[in-house]
């Protein structure tokens, strides 16, 4: 049984003047086919189409013929997310990567020499399992005995922040009393052919003292600290069409075109069409299509999940893109 199915096309949409006679700069374009392998340029009615994108060229008797790939018949009768086509527009298509961060501000509190002070981040995005799972996570003690006030409390968490080796949060500069928190940019992910996939340092911080009054030293009861607030100032976000993102759907992709070796060795590897720092509009169309049984007794049905992925620098058909797929859903 064939669960689902996805592919991405990563290029430039605009329209090849001649797919008999293609150049070097037709490499990458996007476009719409109808049933008989013509370009629509303008769409008028609903009809059925597929994705197509010139991968390469091949010389036949001294022509540069088009090496197309194609995504399938797309049509409205089998369209699962008419709702959130309908709703597409260029605009909407692209956004800007924020990292996390938060403000912690000590202004109000009044320190207490015969108290501890702990600053805690748990990391949302590293989790381990042992009992059950858990938040990796980071913390910072300061006695109340070592600072006078809210900018020394301050400033002393922001220095073991900034010292520690691996520290995965950027801080901001001493001197007062509001420390903001914000994500590092994880660097692991570099290149068209990293070993990890991208992602992002998400986490929650909070703050809690423990009294140092007591015959034991640690004391284990946890108090919230009076006087201090913890501010959300940005929530983390992927964005649309990040490049890193797009890399990665491109590069899993290739699994279903047979490309299954994922490995680092000195191996051939496809041609990725991603391009690093550029911005890409993404547009997803999902739809059904159906296949016979092993058996050849049932018609069934699989997900198709298409994504186009366009070179918002280069290419220039986008808006003019999402139009005729409306029009040809009857959207």
């Amino acid at each position: 049984m064939i669960t689902s199915a996805s592919s991405i096309f990563v290029g430039d949409v605009k329209t090849p003047a001649d797919l008999m006679n293609v150049t070097a700069t037709d490499v990458k374009s996007i476009f719409l086919e109808d049933t008989k392998g013509n370009i629509i340029t303008t769409a008028t009615a609903a009809a059925p189409f597929s994705i197509a994108q010139v991968e390469g060229i091949d010389v036949v008797d001294g022509a540069n013929i088009a090496r197309i790939r194609r995504s399938g018949l797309i049509t409205a009768a089998v369209l699962k997310n008419s709702e959130y086509l309908a709703g597409v527009t260029v605009a909407d298509t692209t956004a800007p990567v924020v990292e996390e961060s938060v403000e912690v501000d000590f202004t109000a509190i009044t320190v207490d020499p015969a108290e501890r002070y702990v600053l805690r981040i748990q990391f949302k995005d590293l989790t381990y399992y042992n009992a059950g799972p858990a938040y990796y996570s980071h913390s910072y003690e300061v006695f109340g005995q070592d600072v006078t006030n809210a900018i020394e409390l301050a400033d002393a968490f922001r220095r073991q922040i900034i010292a520690q080796d691996g520290s995965r949060v950027n801080v901001n500069a001493l001197g007062t009393a509001v420390v903001t928190i914000t994500a590092k940019a994880k660097d692991n992910s570099n290149g068209l052919w990293p070993l990890n996939d991208w992602a992002q340092v998400t986490f929650v911080a909070s703050i809690y003292k423990t009294s140092l009054r007591d015959s034991v030293l640690y004391n284990n009861y946890y108090e919230a600290v009076p006087g201090v607030t913890i501010t959300t100032l940005t929530s983390h976000d992927r964005g649309k069409g990040y490049w890193k993102d797009v890399r990665d759907l491109e590069r899993h992709s290739m699994a279903a075109r047979g490309y299954t070796n994922q490995t680092t060795w000195f191996i051939e590897k496809p041609t990725l069409f991603t391009e690093e720092g550029a911005t890409y509009n993404v547009l997803s169309i999902d739809f059904e299509r159906q296949y016979k049984s092993a058996d050849n007794q049932f018609t069934k049905m699989e997900p198709v999940t298409v994504t186009i992925a366009n070179n918002s620098a280069t290419g220039t058909g986008f808006a003019a893109l999402i139009t005729n797929v409306k029009t040809l859903l009857g959207l």
